[in-house]
């Protein structure tokens, strides 16, 4: 540094800097007041609220910061105020939401803090934010899909029978027992051979899509190999559960995939495996299941496991 060089102490020059920095972040920062008015608004605020600097500062701060829960739609705003005014900082947590003045919902993360007076009371509160929507929503698909068949929408083999093991290694008590369901495709292949993969996937999308349409929300389905479903029914007493394998089994053989003039009947072979509270491995159930279902192909009719 020259020994003539003085360190610049205009306020209005560090003011200007300042803002400079404050419009080129890309995170929405709104300065308000704690009783509910807006006053700063940098670029990147304006553009994800869909709101002026001048028309948000004419407004109140609830009209133009619309946060809520994402799945619950409870307003968070009165919160974050009341932490600001305490003077501590405030967190807009992983379920906010932002709907914007065009009536779109953003899911959005960010923090508060507290502007406070000469005498230490909290005056005002500046709130960082940005829009993390598709962040989000790239996470859930991905989460999704590291549990999920892409092509059917069922559970993946991993994901079934990861939740299989922990039902069965847990201690079930006997007034809640299990059932699984092993179901072969058996026209899988031929429609494949005759029609290509396309008709062998409609009809595999067809068959999971019938089998959901019938099962309770407490019951899991996962595609266990190529043309191989695997359906569990929880706290299901044992005839209750062999009416609804015979249910689903008679659905399924009134199934045909109907391709140009031709018609492929389901050809469904269903094994059915009553899980007994001492059966504590998965192989030993997946391999009762899977000897249930080669016998039921054999006698083309619901084959149940003898424990």
């Amino acid at each position: 540094m020259s020994s003539h060089s003085r360190p610049n102490t205009d306020p209005m020059a560090h003011a200007g800097a300042a803002e400079v920095t404050l419009n080129a972040l890309p995170s929405a920062v709104l300065r308000f007041s704690l009783d509910g008015q807006p006053s700063l608004l940098n670029p990147a605020a304006e553009r994800m609220l869909g709101i002026g600097h001048r028309d948000a500062r004419a407004r109140p701060l609830a009209d133009i910061l619309q946060l809520v829960g994402r799945k619950d739609h409870a307003p968070l705003l009165p919160a974050l105020l009341h932490d600001l005014s305490q003077g501590n900082l405030a967190s807009l947590g992983d379920q906010a939401c932002l709907i914007t003045q065009e009536g779109l919902e953003l899911e959005v993360e960010g923090q508060a803090a507290p502007i406070l007076a000469a005498d230490g009371r909290a005056v005002e509160g500046v709130l960082v934010m940005r829009d993390v929507t598709e962040a989000r929503e790239q996470q859930r698909k991905q989460a999704w899909l590291a549990e999920h068949d892409a092509l059917t929408g069922a559970m993946n083999r991993q994901a079934f029978e990861d939740r299989l093991a922990r039902v069965i290694n847990s201690k079930r008590a006997s007034e809640y027992p299990m059932t699984l369901l092993v179901i072969g495709i058996d026209s899988y292949d031929a429609v494949r051979s005759h029609e290509g993969p396309s008709a062998g996937n409609e009809l595999l999308i067809q068959i999971v899509r019938l089998l959901q349409n019938r099962l309770r929300d407490s019951d899991s389905i996962g595609r266990l190999d190529e043309a191989q479903l695997g359906i569990t029914l929880a706290a299901c007493p044992d005839d209750v559960a062999e009416r609804i394998a015979r249910t689903l089994y008679e659905s399924l053989g009134q199934h045909a995939l109907h391709s140009g003039k031709a018609e492929y009947p389901a050809g469904i072979s269903m094994g059915v495996v009553h899980i007994p509270p001492n059966w504590e491995t998965l192989d030993r159930v997946m391999s009762a299941g899977q000897a249930a279902c080669a016998q039921s192909r054999t006698k083309r009719d619901i084959a149940i496991h003898a424990n």
